[in-house]
């Protein structure tokens, strides 16, 4: 983002929530996983989450044929798929914790759930991480991009926003 907003000669527009969500996505996967995800891996989450949300908490709601009839409605049985790539990554996720020589002690989301006796097996570890990722980085995401699109229509809130902000010090930056 910095590139493009830094360099007058791109001089390009970008989607802010799709930036957005990349930005939480790697965010929540460092500080509550424990795990560096990779710019090929946000797009995959991105895609596969992207399916699945579409199927099962847009189309099937309002159709309950879809969930009868699922396998022979290519987009129903393509969100299935989704959901199980999504857990194969997912368990990719938990097993890197797993194989790290030092992992986090610091009370990460990762860290309380494999150490907790409340999932007694992978596939609930796996299934709670999953709603973790999910339930986190949409909302973020959106919720910051709604953010930045009402300061650019309202400059005279953004203008204070800044002057506030810029009164601060940066050691105080995580406490305003």
């Amino acid at each position: 983002i910095r590139d493009m907003l830094m360099d007058p000669a791109k001089n390009s527009s970008f989607d802010v929530s799709k930036e957005m969500t990349g930005i939480v996505l790697s965010a929540i996967s460092e500080t509550a996983f424990d795990y560096d995800i990779s710019a090929d891996e946000k797009d995959f989450f991105g895609a596969e989450i992207e399916l699945a949300l579409i199927e099962f908490t847009l189309k099937a709601p309002v159709n309950p044929l879809r969930g009868l009839f699922g396998l022979f409605i290519p987009d129903r049985r393509r969100a299935f798929v989704a959901v199980q790539n999504l857990k194969e990554r997912t368990f990719q996720i938990m097993n890197a914790y797993r194989n790290k020589k030092e992992p986090s002690r610091n009370g990460t989301i990762i860290q309380l759930i494999m150490e907790s006796d409340a999932y007694p097996t992978d596939d609930e570890k796996v299934a709670e991480l999953i709603g973790f990722l999910i339930a986190g980085h949409d909302t973020t995401a959106f919720s910051i991009s709604w953010i930045l699109l009402e300061l650019s229509r309202n400059p005279d809130e953004q203008r204070k926003l800044r002057a506030s902000l810029s009164q601060l010090s940066p050691e105080n930056w995580s406490r305003s």
